[in-house]
């Protein structure tokens, strides 16, 4: 049950945190080149994508805290108790008390990740029919590669940040008994530069990069889902619209 801590809370945000996350991504897209046309396309994706996390990041941050805290809490512990405990420590301000954080690990994310995607998706398309392939036919397969190559990439370069992140949001959450007698329960600094700091003092580099990994294997293949599930409903519903 270990492994399974926050999900239920993770998935409740994850719907309206994606349908606004995607939705702004494409409206800045759509602004952006407008705006400033065919050239720099890259800094165009990378600014669209960090641009989405911040709108996105107002309804997903609370849901990030709490699954956090899930995540680090003994097995067992209920999503209510979480809460209250959050209330307690600040009040309802708590719940985004983060949102900066979070802010400073997506938004790269999200930067690099659409970055890379967006130039890599016409190169996969090619590779997986040939040169002569049809958008409509391959590019559910190319958006699966080019997401999930993208999404593995940008969880290596953020990881640093992320760690940084779930320690400040862990706060003074009680943890499980096996996190309880690591370096999570010592005191720690309230300031994300503090934080740092500290980390490299007492744990080294080596410590921001743990968990590294995991996190790609776990944001690599989701990546690669939505995005393909994404471009397909979207291509689908405008078929439609274009029907009706």
């Amino acid at each position: 049950r270990g492994f399974y801590g926050g999900l239920g809370v993770s998935l409740a945000w994850a719907v309206p945190t994606s349908a606004v996350y995607f939705w702004s991504y494409k409206g800045l897209q759509r602004e952006l080149q407008g705006y400033r046309g065919s050239a720099n396309e890259d800094s165009t994706n990378a600014i669209a994508g960090f641009g989405a996390e911040m709108v996105s990041a107002v309804v997903g941050t609370p849901g990030d805290v709490m699954a956090q805290r899930l995540q680090v809490s003994p097995v067992g512990t209920s999503a209510s108790k979480v809460f209250s405990d959050i209330l307690r420590e600040g009040g309802v301000r708590q719940l985004w008390v983060g949102y900066w954080g979070y802010l400073v690990v997506w938004g790269p994310f999200s930067a690099t990740y659409f970055m890379v995607y967006e130039m890599s998706k016409t190169g996969w398309a090619k590779r997986l029919d040939g040169p002569n392939a049809s958008p409509d036919q391959t590019f559910s397969s190319a958006e699966l590669a080019s997401g999930t190559a993208a999404g593995g990439i940008a969880a290596l370069v953020t990881q640093p940040l992320d760690c940084i992140k779930t320690r400040l949001q862990v706060g003074r959450q009680q943890l499980s008994p096996i996190l309880a007698a690591s370096s999570l329960s010592r005191p720690c600094s309230s300031s994300a530069v503090g934080l740092l700091k500290q980390v490299l003092r007492e744990e080294g580099c080596g410590a921001l990069f743990r968990g590294a990994a995991a996190r790609a294997l776990w944001l690599a293949p989701a990546s690669g889902l939505t995005i393909a599930i994404f471009e397909g409903l979207t291509r689908r519903l405008t078929d439609l619209e274009h029907d009706l």
